[in-house]
This record gives structure tokens, sequence and C-alpha cells, in this order.
């Protein structure tokens, strides 16, 4: 799979005229241009893009650190419960989190091939 142009990428305003489309760029190369209808929707749509693809790389690894620590504490609390220690409490926060992992194939998808 071919990489992406690497972050960060910014938006960059045309020259004030109203219809033109906002580019995305980086330091180098224009990525794209974002037309639409109006103004302030295209500009809107640009910085959107432009915020999702700068933090993506960040959120991924947010999330895949939180699915690796709630799998960790499930493995230590099975292994309390299978050593003899079935009244170890399942504290809340683990079955609001397991449903975290239940739900990892939204990293899944994010991440590339």
């Amino acid at each position: 799979m071919t990489e992406h142009t690497p972050t960060p990428w910014r938006v960059q305003a045309g020259s004030g005229n109203s219809e033109e489309a906002f580019t995305i760029t980086t330091s180098d190369r224009v990525i794209a241009s974002v037309a639409g209808e109006g103004y302030a929707n295209r500009q809107a749509n640009a910085a959107f893009i432009v915020r999702a693809v700068n933090s993506h790389a960040a959120l991924v690894e947010a999330l895949r650190s939180a699915i690796d620590c709630v799998d960790e504490q499930a493995t230590v609390i099975q292994e309390l419960r299978s050593g003899g220690l079935a009244t170890v409490a399942i504290p809340g926060w683990y079955l609001d989190a397991k449903k975290l992992l239940e739900e990892a194939a939204a990293l899944r998808a994010a991440e590339p091939d």
C-alpha cells in the first residue's frame, strides 16, 4: 500500500474570492482542493479534513493504548478468579471498558492494512 502524504496538512485560503476553493497543502505540495456550496461551508470542510488527518495517528495510538490497558486488566482479573479468588470483584469500569474491546473493530478500520 502506498503511503499517504506526510502530515501536518494545512488549509490554505484562496485570494478571498467567495467562489474559490480552499486548498489543503503541506509545506511543499497541494493535496486537495475543497469546493462546494458557500464559502463558510468550504472553509469548515477543509478545516475538518485537516484536523481529522493531523490527529488520526495520535487518536489511533490513544485508542490502541486504551484497548491494551483494558485487555491487560481483564487478564489480571481472569487470572485472579481462576486462581481461587472467585470473590474478586469486577470493577464497574471494567464492564464499560469491555465494551471498548468489543468495539475495537473501529480501530482496525482506521488503521492502514
